[in-house]
């Protein structure tokens, strides 16, 4: 799934008629950066995914080629992850313990998550996104305003 990120970024620059460095400088990363995004060297971490996504207007899923569905929306900004995640656990009746389990995840990890020490990486917010059966920018509270 990750991969498909670096395919669908390199899509809308193109469509936006924009190189690396200039999304760069349009929303405050790198153009390295970018550019490592774009040949599979790193993956964004959530904030920079949001960022990339609240540029082009589109949902977090459609940026990592989770959906085709690309509706240019304007979003609100996001919670503090750690509350849309605790939101997100009472919502789909889990618990921490059934969450690291069922997924594997370090109890830690999870603990960190929950409490705001750390924000989980794309892959393993993908993996969550997909065990709840909701789409990442549920899981992270993101909503547009359209």
């Amino acid at each position: 799934m990750l991969d498909n990120f670096s395919d669908t970024l390199s899509e809308l620059i193109i469509m936006h008629n924009l190189d690396a460095s200039k999304l760069g400088k349009q929303i405050s990363i790198d153009g390295s950066t970018i550019a490592k995004y774009l040949s599979k060297r790193s993956y964004p971490k959530l904030q920079y995914a949001i960022k990339i996504a609240d540029y082009f207007g589109c949902a977090l899923d459609y940026l990592f080629g989770l959906t085709n569905d690309y509706n240019k929306k304007t979003y609100l900004p996001c919670p503090p992850f750690y509350q849309a995640f605790q939101k997100s656990l009472k919502s789909h009746n889990r618990t921490q313990y059934r969450l690291y389990t069922d997924l594997g995840f370090d109890d830690q990890s999870v603990s960190d998550w929950y409490h705001g020490r750390v924000i989980p990486a794309m892959y393993n917010l993908i993996k969550i996104a997909d065990y709840f059966g909701c789409t990442l920018d549920e899981l992270v509270g993101r909503k547009s305003i359209d």
